[in-house]
């Protein structure tokens, strides 16, 4: 996974990654920084983001380029495009 970046998140087993991904922390209005919490069995296909306050669910795939901030993911479901305008899809 050349030119990916793993910060700090909560990770599960099975957690898989393509290159030039990235996860990572948001800022709130507080000023605290808030980091995603990744299920078991989540794939991030090429040049995808996951930031901030976010849950994905268990099995979800983030598609090529998509970019999900601060917005939950359920289980078994297929993402792509930008938040806050996700297109998401049910396996």
């Amino acid at each position: 996974p050349l030119g990916s970046v793993m910060g700090r998140a909560q990770y599960s087993n099975g957690f898989f990654f393509y290159q030039g991904c990235t996860v990572g922390g948001t800022y709130d209005k507080a000023g605290s920084i808030n980091y995603p919490v990744i299920e078991e069995n989540v794939k991030m296909y090429a040049n995808s983001s996951i930031l901030g306050k976010c849950h994905i669910g268990r099995n979800a795939q983030i598609g090529a380029g998509a970019l999900v901030k601060n917005q939950d993911v359920p289980d078994n479901s297929i993402v792509f495009g930008q938040s806050p305008n996700l297109i998401i899809k049910t396996k």
